[in-house]
């Protein structure tokens, strides 16, 4: 039997450094416990996964994320922990597959086809796509802090 895991988090020091700013002091670590284990998306995290039987992980972002940033910080934060999350699962085609940080900053907070944040939403899920292909899909934080500045 395969055992997929869905919603497996992960974290990036880099959003984690962003969110520091604008969240409580210590609730990333007080939610998920100290961060750097869910930074690593190789060869702790595989062995893990062996441990419990786990085929295949479903990665996605840990809240809070970019959700909370400004649109301006937000774009490439989530571009670069998509880039992570490309990678991971470039590495490990058979054990990864994940979801693309779409925060609403990206998204513009909803999903008009004309808005040029929907375009650049679409276009960071086709680089995605490209690097990954089927192994990605969007997940978009809906608690939104940004206002989109």
């Amino acid at each position: 039997m395969e055992i997929i895991a869905l919603e497996e988090h992960f974290r990036n020091a880099a959003i984690e450094k962003a969110i520091e700013k604008v969240i409580p002091p210590g609730l990333s670590d007080l939610l998920y416990g100290p961060g750097s284990h869910l930074q690593d998306l190789g060869t702790d995290r595989l062995k893990q996964m062996d441990a419990m039987g786990i085929n295949t992980q479903v990665l996605s972002y840990v809240a809070p994320g970019t959700q909370v940033l400004s649109a301006a910080e937000a774009v490439p934060l989530a571009r670069d922990a998509n880039d992570q999350l490309a990678a991971a699962i470039a590495a490990h085609p058979v054990r990864f597959t994940g979801f693309a940080n779409m925060s609403k900053a990206i998204t513009g907070g909803g999903f008009p086809t004309d808005s040029p944040t929907f375009k650049i939403s679409m276009r960071e899920y086709e680089d995605m796509a490209i690097k990954v292909g089927d192994k990605i899909t969007i997940e978009i934080n809906k608690s939104d802090n940004s206002s989109g500045t």
